[in-house]
């Protein structure tokens, strides 16, 4: 073999052992590594029906950190690439918001290092759903005019409708359903005119808000969970 082709011949070789070392790492860095830990669960998980509270810890990686917090999806094995916090400290309460109501995120603690990003187990942590669920409604019908109601939604889509000023008097069923962040709610299901008490909205935290129809004009509302 002639002295460019030795050259060549290791040439090659330390690019292959380059490869397997890369891939080694990439290995290693995809696996769970205990020195990161999520010390939250579903069973004490602070949620509300968009947000969730995440804490979690970064020991001794043997490296300098330089960036941490955590990551989540809404599907197994979430990365830097989707979803963050970052945290400026290495034992920290997170909170994820602009979440989508009885919604499973899959959860991580991450930690960067001049390295790589390693990752702990990983969670699946759920928001509230609004089945069986009792919220106290304040409708706006003008600048004088307001009244409070108490809804209850039924986990099998039903909507029950009573004013504690004048219980029974009112009593109203209804319809609701849940798309994404955003709330329908036909006060009366027997009345055929969508231009009556039909709800929309959105919720924030363990607060809803949003219009409802009557007549020819949208009026707002505002609701609390009981």
């Amino acid at each position: 073999m002639t002295v460019s082709g030795v050259l060549k011949f290791f040439s090659l070789l330390s690019i292959l052992f380059l490869c397997v070392s890369c891939l080694g790492d990439d290995e290693e860095e995809a696996k769970p590594n205990p020195a990161l830990s999520l010390t939250t669960t579903q069973s004490n998980v602070k949620a509300t029906f968009t947000t969730l509270e995440v804490k979690g810890e970064v020991n001794d990686l043997g490296k300098d950190v330089t960036a941490r917090g955590i990551v989540w999806s809404l599907t197994s094995n979430p990365t830097t690439a989707n979803s963050k916090t970052t945290e400026s400290s290495n034992s920290f309460s997170a909170t994820i918001e602009e979440l989508h109501p009885n919604t499973t995120y899959f959860v991580k603690v991450y930690a960067t290092t001049p390295t790589g990003t390693y990752y702990s187990d990983e969670v699946q942590l759920k928001t509230k759903s609004l089945a069986g669920t009792t919220w106290s409604m304040l409708f706006k019908y003008s600048a004088t005019i307001e009244w409070y109601a108490d809804v209850a939604f039924k986990a099998d889509g039903t909507t029950v409708y009573d004013e504690p000023d004048a219980p029974g008097v009112y009593l109203t069923y209804g319809t609701w359903k849940v798309t994404g962040n955003q709330l329908t709610y036909d006060m009366d299901a027997a009345d055929d005119n969508p231009r009556n008490y039909v709800l929309t909205g959105t919720f924030n935290a363990d607060k809803m808000s949003g219009t409802f129809t009557h007549g020819p004009s949208d009026l707002p509302w505002t609701a609390e969970l009981k």
